[in-house]
């Protein structure tokens, strides 16, 4: 979905909403699923759609990475606090407009 940074109906910048979606993996349970079908559809809409994952577990993978191919990050981390260093540095970079957690 696109946005207009506009002063005095002059477009100054057109951006992108940034979206992140995050699980703990890709396997193949009910939510990864849902996740999946919702990232094929925000990406379909014209959002821009990343995927962030803790472990390396990948069932629905392959349908992330078919076109349009939505990025799918892997964590690296040895202990809990290093998990939310990760997260933190990842959303830092990135700077999304809307996180989406799935259990």
């Amino acid at each position: 979905m696109l946005c207009h940074i506009a002063i005095a109906n002059v477009c100054l910048i057109e951006c992108v909403m940034k979206i992140v979606l995050f699980a703990d993996s890709l396997t193949s349970g009910g939510a990864q699923r849902q996740l999946t079908f919702l990232a094929r559809l925000l990406k379909g809409k014209g959002y821009e759609v990343d995927v962030l994952v803790y472990y390396d577990k990948g069932f629905f993978k392959e349908a992330l990475e078919t076109k349009p191919a939505i990025p799918v990050h892997l964590l690296k981390w040895s202990g809990q606090l290093d998990r939310i260093i990760e997260v933190w540095k990842f959303m830092s970079i990135k700077k999304p407009e809307v996180v989406i957690y799935f259990l």
